[in-house]
């Protein structure tokens, strides 16, 4: 029996149909011939003639059962009243018992990475997605926030809020006594590199760099005690001249402190729209180093409960004790003083903005020191979860509200540096999007080179993972490219690299390698050693062949001609936000804002 378990388990279903009523057919020749049974003109043309008949239609309906599964999904969505095509069918591509189809998918998940694989490829049954209640191991990971995400379900909160509060307490005294205050940040003697106060402007020489040249000054001019001594006296007036060496103005706005452009470089990455935009304001628009913020008391407000966590914050649900009404208390771990001054600055530009969180209050605990912003409490369903719930008109809807925000940060003149579905909050019930979490956002400066080392890798554009410093708008369009193909095409994150280097031969093997050369060679890039030994020629694939079948009314050929449009590695060819806002995919739901 286990033998005959596993030949059949091999055989395909249809198949398997055609073989067994072939071997009735077989049986029943064998038993006429040994005269068991009469041979007359009536029984052979129902015994003969019937089971292989039966057996051709039995294969031919198991074989078709999946496609026509789908159309009757499909049929059922027309209706008046839809059925989420994921509540039509609960089938998996990874259980398609097609053997080519599952080669496909064998060869899709060693392209961009099995997310619902294990590491020989079996698939893993989809877990409950773990909301903003925890950290992450790699450097990019920074959890959403003014959310309700997670609420309620630790019931350990309230009696760990106290717990959490104390040690940031005591986090906050251990860093104002050490010398590397974030208000007044200084780099401790032993640290590796020289942290300046904005992290676009590093130097490459570090404080390690200068001690090992101090010391071979040292070995080379003391052959004994005395010129120890000598050297030693010296020695600060050495330290001074060195930091004389490297002495620059701290002003970010001013072009030539900005971090030099490489000699390699052949053109400039400048922003097709919006370019002159900081330029065309006041200084005090865009000068966040200047701002003072003004920090309320924390007595009107009281914590309820954490709701989450991010790589520079505490979140919690609280409570605004004047009129009762319900927050979320966004707590600030020691950072550096512009960082804060930065999310505040565009907070302030942004506000009022559509389908952008706005601050409600910035409060401060006079004796903890410890900083926080006040938001308002969004009923957040991940969108991951959610889009099991919709239909490909409410798809495109949120998709369009999400462009919204990104093109109104666009005209204010501010990059988000962090569009991924974690930050982005949908109350289904309300039909009502919100962009959250600014932390990463930057005022944009044409000929200003700003750090790479921004948004989550799986979200991160061609122009961060090959050192591209002068990015700016079209990296948010990336971003939200890799957020919709994660989408519709059932697998998020779409690009799933370990790392940086990885990432980007994650995404060639989607793109091909032509594409990627030609934008290296516009701007004068190179791929560093472990990406020319990783990154193969490969063609590229065409989106069709990542649709899964019960996504096909989603990823339908507008939403592919979109996110083609989306995902070029070349950031001047790809659509900005409006005009994504105005593709033909939009257009039903343009058509409504018109008739509003």
């Amino acid at each position: 029996m286990a033998i005959l378990n596993a030949f059949c388990s091999r055989i395909p279903m249809g198949n398997f149909y055609q073989l067994l009523f072939l071997l009735y057919f077989v049986c029943v020749g064998i038993v006429i011939s040994m005269g068991y049974v009469n041979p007359t003109p009536y029984t052979n043309s129902y015994l003969f003639a019937l089971p292989p008949i039966i057996g051709y239609i039995g294969g031919i309906a198991v074989r078709s059962s999946t496609s026509s599964h789908k159309h009757a999904g499909s049929e059922a969505s027309s209706h008046h009243h839809p059925q989420p095509h994921h509540h039509i069918t609960k089938h998996r591509i990874n259980h398609h018992d097609d053997p080519s189809i599952m080669v496909d998918i064998e060869r899709i998940n060693k392209e961009l990475g099995c997310i619902k694989c294990d590491s020989r490829g079996n698939y893993i049954p989809d877990k409950p997605r773990i909301r903003n209640n925890g950290g992450a191991d790699n450097e990019d990971y920074h959890s959403s926030i003014t959310s309700s995400g997670g609420l309620g379900n630790d019931d350990n909160n309230n009696n760990n809020a106290d717990n959490i509060l104390s040690e940031l307490e005591k986090e906050i005294n251990d860093f104002i006594a050490n010398p590397s205050d974030s208000l007044n940040y200084h780099p401790p003697e032993n640290e590796t590199g020289i942290i300046w106060p904005y992290e676009e402007m590093k130097f490459t020489t570090t404080t390690k760099d200068i001690k090992q040249q101090q010391q071979q000054q040292q070995q080379q001019d003391s052959s004994n005690n005395n010129v120890k001594k000598k050297n030693n006296s010296i020695q600060q007036p050495q330290k001074d001249n060195q930091e004389k060496e490297f002495e620059f103005n701290y002003n970010l706005f001013i072009l030539k402190d900005s971090k030099p452009f490489p000699e390699t470089r052949l053109l400039r990455n400048e922003a097709k729209v919006y370019k002159d935009v900081n330029q065309n304001q006041p200084r005090e628009y865009y000068d966040y180093e200047s701002l003072n913020i003004k920090w309320n008391p924390v007595d009107k407000y009281e914590l309820i409960t954490k709701i989450g966590r991010g790589k520079y914050s505490e979140v919690f649900h609280g409570v605004n004790l004047k009129d009762e009404s319900d927050v979320v208390i966004k707590i600030l771990k020691p950072i550096q003083k512009f960082k804060i001054q930065r999310e505040v600055r565009i907070l302030q530009a942004l506000n009022g903005g559509p389908n952008i969180i706005p601050l409600i209050d910035t409060i401060r605990d006079p004796q903890t020191r410890i900083s926080s912003f006040v938001f308002p409490l969004v009923n957040k369903t991940d969108l991951r979860e959610l889009i099991n719930d919709l239909d490909d008109m409410d798809f495109r809807y949120y998709m369009y509200e999400l462009l919204r925000a990104i093109e109104y940060a666009h005209s204010k003149g501010i990059m988000h540096r962090d569009i991924k579905p974690l930050n982005v909050a949908i109350d289904h019930s309300q039909r009502k999007l919100v962009l959250l979490d600014w932390g990463l956002a930057e005022f944009y400066h044409p000929m200003k080179n700003y750090n790479v080392r921004v948004a989550s890798r799986h979200y991160k554009p061609p122009e961060l993972l090959t050192d591209m410093h002068d990015y700016h708008y079209s990296l948010d369009m990336w971003s939200f490219g890799c957020l919709m193909a994660g989408m519709i095409l059932d697998r998020d994150p779409f690009f799933n690299g370990e790392d940086n280097d990885d990432q980007l031969m994650k995404i060639t093997k989607v793109l091909g390698t032509e594409d990627l050369y030609k934008y290296l060679d516009k701007y004068g890039l190179e791929l560093n050693e472990e990406q020319e030994y990783l990154i193969k020629n490969r063609s590229k694939k065409n989106w069709e062949r990542y649709i899964p079948y019960e996504n096909e009314d989603l990823a339908h050929p507008a939403a592919i001609d979109l996110l083609d449009k989306l995902l070029r590695y070349d950031p001047a060819d790809r659509l900005t936000a409006q005009q994504a806002m105005e593709h033909p995919y939009f257009h039903p739901i343009t058509k409504k804002y018109r008739k509003k």
